[in-house]
């Protein structure tokens, strides 16, 4: 299962991939600052997207089978 977490950076991003990680659940942090890519693969994200919500984020979603935000 492939999981896009839309802000990740945050508090529910930053506590939740770990556990999805843990499940051996495919993750996808989706963040709008690239400096913050090495910190959420270091808890368990296997990709980063630098994408923003406001703008155009459609190839931030592809492939994915669920989103959380």
């Amino acid at each position: 299962m492939n999981v896009l977490i839309a802000g990740a950076n945050g508090k529910i991003g930053r506590r939740l991939i770990p556990h999805l990680a843990a499940d051996n659940i495919h993750v996808t942090a989706m963040v709008r600052d690239a400096a913050q890519a090495q910190s959420l693969k270091e808890l368990g994200a296997n990709d980063v997207v630098v994408a923003d919500l406001e703008g155009d984020c459609r190839e931030a979603l592809k492939g994915q089978h669920t989103v959380i935000f």
